[in-house]
């Protein structure tokens, strides 16, 4: 394959392709003959050390936010947050406090509801069975007793009869 491509090439094609060739074979062996292999270097000629990237810990360290400025402005801070703090905690219990009792003033109206639901259901279930045993009354004595429009006929043709109003 090379031999075949270099005669397709012209002359002066040629002789570039040589003179690049060259070049690049003594750039080759210039590189060869400074290279030094890597060594270990001596302790003396390092300069610079690599940083650690490793953080360091004191064990005995505590965090004190005003650990740089005088005692008193430090106390006077100290006491500020506790009282920030317990302000807090304050509010948090009275918001506890003020949903428990919602909930059971919910619960209790919830029960009183209930209560005067059963009494309701009570009255119209006592209404019902009066009504229905006043309906059965009016259907067994059809003459004796009138009530829930079911003798308005019967009633005004007596009227008309009798010249009286009322049952006699």
């Amino acid at each position: 394959g090379k031999g075949r491509a270099r005669r397709s090439l012209s002359p002066a094609l040629l002789a570039l392709h040589g003179s690049v060739l060259e070049g690049c074979e003594a750039a080759m062996d210039r590189c060869l003959r400074v290279r030094k292999p890597l060594q270990w270097q001596e302790e003396g000629k390092v300069e610079r050390m690599v940083q650690s990237l490793v953080p360091s810990f004191d064990d005995n360290y505590t965090v004190k936010k005003d650990s740089t400025l005088e005692k008193s402005v430090a106390m006077e801070k100290k006491l500020l947050r506790q009282v920030k703090r317990e302000k807090k905690g304050a509010e948090r219990e009275l918001r506890r406090d003020a949903e428990f009792l919602a909930r059971e003033r919910d619960r209790d109206n919830r029960e009183a509801e209930d209560a005067r639901r059963a009494i309701r259901k009570k009255n119209l279930a006592w209404m019902e069975d009066q009504a229905g045993t006043f309906n059965q009354q009016v259907r067994i004595d059809k003459g004796a007793l009138t009530g829930a429009g079911s003798s308005i006929k019967k009633s005004a043709a007596a009227v008309l009869k009798t010249g009286k109003r009322g049952s006699t």
